[in-house]
């Protein structure tokens, strides 16, 4: 089994590519937002809200969909005919 087997695929490799370039950006983003709430308020406080924000949502899908229940949710609302 050959691991880069894919990045011979010229798609495959604009896609990475491109993901890895917007992650990049999201990453400077987060930094950008925080320094400048930080340059603002000077309140490390407010600094660690912004942390929370940001780590907060994702996080607590993932904790609800590994239980099973982010399916449950989304099923009640669908109606199947």
């Amino acid at each position: 089994m050959k691991p880069f087997l894919t990045l011979k695929i010229p798609n495959f490799r604009n896609y990475l590519l491109g993901a890895f370039l917007s992650e990049i950006g999201n990453q400077m983003q987060v930094v950008a937002v925080a320094w400048q709430v930080y340059e603002m308020t000077r309140n490390p406080v407010s600094l660690g809200l912004i942390g929370v924000a940001n780590f907060l949502p994702i996080n607590l899908l993932l904790v609800i969909n590994y239980h099973g229940f982010l399916g449950i949710i989304i099923n009640l609302g669908i109606k199947y005919t």
